[in-house]
Parts: C-alpha cells; sequence; structure tokens
C-alpha cells in the first residue's frame, strides 16, 4: 500500500486522497502520506466474518 500510495500522491501532487467503493455495500478510504507511513482510514461494511491463519 505504501509504494503504491506514494506513486499515486507525486503524479497528483496530493498528501492525502479519498476513493469511494461505488457498489452495492459501498465504502469510503482515506489514506495520507505520512512519509515513512501511511495512514489509512475510511468506513465499511461487514460482509464475512472468520479467521484468517498465517
Amino acid at each position: 500500500m505504501k509504494h503504491l500510495k506514494a506513486d499515486w500522491s507525486k503524479r497528483l501532487g496530493k498528501k492525502i486522497m479519498t476513493a469511494k467503493q461505488l457498489s452495492t455495500r459501498c465504502g469510503v478510504l482515506r489514506c495520507e502520506d505520512c512519509g515513512e507511513h501511511v495512514k489509512i482510514g475510511g468506513q465499511a461494511v461487514r460482509y464475512l466474518r472468520g479467521f484468517i491463519q498465517l
């Protein structure tokens, strides 16, 4: 995510970007370029509950 965000941040000249998922469930994602880190936040609708084992 960091590399993808940094690339688009540089191309668009923006530190903060917002994306909207245009589907039945909808969703909003906010990304902020903080240098070494990327802050990610937003709203989502849960559609699945479970466990992931790595």
